[in-house]
């Protein structure tokens, strides 16, 4: 009875304090934590909002119900809401309750917070209400409230990640860079993850040229680069095909094997070293029966890719070296996707890829990514070798909005030596609506098979 007493005025005494703070009476920074224990639960009978995040054309494609006191937003994976956007800042932005109101502040973001079109001063709050617009970078997202008793929220368990790749599961006759001897010669090219060094190692009896892809020092602490650089190694150990630069194991730099101290400890895979041009370098000089025979490679090792459940969503010419022999070797799966752990890698609206070469569906960062986004920008890449110019010019969110809405000009209107039944097949790659597309690369490669026998 004594304790039910002491409750009660303890419940009273919070009550009092909290009314009199919000007259005035008492300065708010000793009641912050008995403040902010009432307005939760006050704002959580009364309503759940939501993030709904819109596409270009204002369509929702994804929402965010706001069931924490605090939500950070960002491209972090720290994040309580994860925009995967090149547009959006690690750390964004932030939204809270207070009291009856929901607040939002820029947390120092590089492309800026706008509300409604006003850009957000750092750290000042904005009230949010209904329908308000709230654009973080490029990625819109609409404000929403409703009813508790109304709102259905998912389940928000993460998905089995992508298991991490381990040298006893490798397949025979792969590299354990951790144990493996190498000479590492030179450094042959850097990217904003990783560095890649030309190297020699004794693999399978011989002594062979490989290309070695190291994650850089100061990245390993960051864990959303570390599990995309992992992905990446468990997507190249799965495949073997002739048209794709071949896989040959994986490990942790071993400088008390190797020497070259500079690499010690760092995660890293070993690739064929490929010594040709890229087809960059001679997608001005081909014709019309050597760009069908590259198609024809190309569509032949995207279909191995995708029947594994990889989609490659950086096809670009830049990707694709053409050896002496004139085959080709695809390159570069940094942010291929692997269907069976969709939700793990593509998080939030993705702005992914190159955007001279981007599908529709990821200049609008949308979820839904299969292998006909690749037959998009394999289309793209088709379009440029008969044409000599890309289907779109200019800056980034201009290609962006064309990619997503525009038709490009027909090839054979830029060229006439183009056959007709080749400029259908172009430009059926290039549908915006991917159900219009060719469904699998198997079928384009069918079709020009018939087209190289009469060119």
């Amino acid at each position: 009875m004594v304790l039910l007493f002491v409750v009660i005025i303890i419940l009273f005494i919070g009550f009092l304090i909290y009314i009199l703070t919000d007259w005035g009476y008492i300065p708010p920074i000793f009641v912050d934590l008995i403040k902010n224990f009432f307005e939760r639960k006050e704002v959580q009978k009364e309503y759940i909002p939501k993030l709904i995040m819109l596409d270009l054309n204002g369509r929702p494609v994804k929402i965010f119900p706001l069931t924490n006191e605090i939500n950070k937003i960002g491209r972090g994976l720290n994040n309580s809401i994860i925009l995967s956007n090149n547009f959006v800042s690690r750390e964004h932005a932030i939204i809270k309750f207070s009291r009856n109101s929901l607040l939002i502040a820029d947390l120092g973001s590089r492309n800026g917070t706008f509300l409604n079109g006003v850009r957000l001063r750092k750290g000042i709050f904005a009230t949010l209400n209904q329908d308000d617009i709230v654009k973080l970078g490029n990625v819109n997202l609409k404000i929403d409230f409703q009813k508790v008793s109304n709102l259905e929220i998912k389940d928000k368990k993460i998905e089995k990640e992508i298991p991490k790749p381990q040298p006893v599961i490798t397949p025979k006759g792969f590299l354990n860079l951790t144990k493996t001897s190498l000479r590492i010669n030179r450094k042959i090219g850097e990217g904003g993850m990783a560095e890649v060094y030309e190297a020699k190692v004794l693999f399978e009896d011989r002594e062979v040229a490989i290309a070695l892809k190291v994650l850089k020092r100061a990245l390993h602490g960051e864990a959303d680069i570390k599990e995309r650089f992992e992905r990446e190694i468990k997507i190249n150990s799965i495949l073997n095909h002739p048209y794709i630069v071949k896989y040959l194991g994986f490990g942790v730099f071993n400088s008390q094997i190797n020497g070259f101290p500079k690499l010690n400890g760092l995660l890293c895979f070993a690739m064929e070293l490929i010594r040709s041009n890229t087809l960059r370098y001679y997608i001005k000089s081909l014709n019309i029966k050597q760009s069908i025979a590259i198609i024809i490679m190309l569509s032949e090792s995207l279909s191995y890719a995708h029947k594994k459940g990889i989609i490659h969503r950086d096809i670009k010419p830049d990707n694709i070296f053409l050896l002496k022999d004139g085959k080709i070797k695809v390159s570069d799966f940094g942010i291929a996707k692997i269907k069976d752990f969709a939700s793990t890698i593509s998080l939030g609206m993705a702005i992914l890829g190159t955007p001279a070469y981007m599908s529709p569906e990821l200049a609008m960062g949308l979820d839904d990514i299969d292998e006909r986004s690749d037959i998009y920008s394999m289309g793209v890449i088709f379009y440029e070798m008969v044409t000599k110019r890309k289907p779109f010019e200019g800056n980034f969110m201009t290609l962006i909005y064309k990619h997503a809405n525009e038709r490009p000009v027909n090839p054979i209107e830029i060229n006439s030596s183009i056959p007709q039944k080749l400029n259908d097949i172009i430009m059926k790659m290039l549908e915006k609506d991917k159900n219009r597309r060719f469904q699998n690369a198997d079928e384009i490669r069918k079709e020009l098979l018939n087209i190289f026998r009469e060119v």
